[in-house]
């Protein structure tokens, strides 16, 4: 019975051990637990990529979704938020990638061996590219009151081609929906001849077999 106590406090994780002063350290030290998971023994986490990028190396291609053990640091801080660094190397050659942390912009930074994907993005009638680091100018680029105005002139167009091809579109349904009866009808006299062919044909050949 006091060996089943025994592991079962062990299992739920309230078993100490004879002999340690909390005063001299952690439980976890004075067991010798190096640590939970890899991460706390040596520093590895399973890191997955937040989005398509090239190897600047080889030139790989290496898609969203892609996990790779990583080293985990934290380089400093922005406000109260962390800011962690991720190093890992390319499954084809020795490029030793580095992914920032960009808590400002909410998203990840390629600092080293590593180019992000460039995927134009629709934003204010403005192509945005995402990489962080041309945002700025592209924020400049739609502040200015002469892109603007052109801006609001393609729109003013685009609405205007919008609106015709929605009005081509209306009047065609009006057209060919506005007598709905009338075409079932039609539709049903001309089914209902043809069934009666067939089966006129099909009397005849059973009466000339």
């Amino acid at each position: 019975m006091a060996h089943l106590s025994l592991s079962a406090t062990q299992a739920d994780n309230f078993y100490i051990p004879s002999g340690w002063d909390p005063k001299e350290g952690s439980l976890a030290k004075f067991v010798g637990n190096k640590g939970r998971d890899q991460f706390e023994r040596r520093g590895i986490i399973r890191l997955e990529l937040p989005f398509d990028c090239w190897c600047d190396g080889c030139s790989r291609p290496l898609g969203k979704g892609t996990r790779f053990n990583s080293t985990k640091k934290a380089v400093g801080k922005y406000y109260s938020t962390t800011l962690w660094l991720f190093e890992f190397k390319c499954p084809s050659c020795s490029s030793s990638f580095e992914l920032r942390t960009d808590p400002k912009n909410s998203d990840y930074i390629c600092a080293s061996s590593l180019r992000r994907k460039l995927v134009p993005q629709q934003g204010d009638n403005v192509l945005y590219e995402t990489n962080y680091r041309e945002r700025d100018a592209a924020q400049r680029l739609a502040a200015n009151p002469i892109n603007k105005l052109e801006r609001e002139n393609d729109d003013r167009k685009r609405a205007l081609s919008t609106q015709s091809q929605l009005e081509s579109i209306q009047r065609h349904s009006t057209k060919y929906h506005q007598y709905d009866a009338d075409t079932n009808s039609i539709l049903r006299e001309r089914h209902r001849t043809k069934r009666k062919l067939v089966q006129k044909l099909e009397a005849k050949k059973s009466w000339c077999s």
